[in-house]
């Protein structure tokens, strides 16, 4: 790949694509599929009710970006993909593939108006949207999990407890 600024800007805004196919392998558990071995798009598709040509191509810009890895037409595990069979980071992906990435189609709404893009979108401040939406605040509160904690072994090592 190119580093050249325009190549670099080119990847930068594409970034909600890699949102949305990570969010989709997220939402479909096909990390969860292919863990305890390779599989195909077919076989895929039918344990996720999906179209296997869809889904292939799914799994070939997945492959592109280093989440799962293709070889004679059988989809493997990465370290990236791995990262997915977390719940947390199961739960991150699926938050920000839905509620968040509509949220954040309303930034411009937002910087112009100075109110909540979440409120515009779903109607409501957002603890009370959890509130209304118990699915939703239990996928953010999963989510959470794993944003917090990774910090614990460093803030330990920091400071001198005795």
């Amino acid at each position: 790949m190119s580093d050249n600024p325009h190549d670099q800007l080119a990847r930068l805004v594409s970034g909600y694509w890699y949102t949305q196919t990570i969010y989709v392998a997220a939402k479909l558990d096909l990390a969860d599929l292919i863990k305890d071995g390779p599989r195909s798009a077919q076989e895929l598709a039918e344990a996720t009710g999906t179209n296997p040509r869809g889904l292939y191509r799914l799994l070939r810009a997945l492959a592109s970006i280093g989440i799962f890895t293709e070889d004679q037409g059988r989809f493997f595990l990465t370290p990236l993909a791995e990262c997915l069979l977390d719940p947390s980071t199961k739960a991150m992906a699926t938050m920000r593939g839905e509620f968040q990435y509509r949220a954040w189609g309303e930034l411009l709404y937002s910087v112009q108006s100075g109110k909540s893009a979440f409120e515009k979108v779903c109607g409501k401040p957002i603890f009370d949207y959890f509130s209304d939406n118990p699915e939703t605040g239990k996928l953010f509160d999963q989510a959470m999990t794993g944003v917090h904690g990774r910090e614990t072994e460093a803030m330990l090592e920091a400071y001198d407890f005795t």
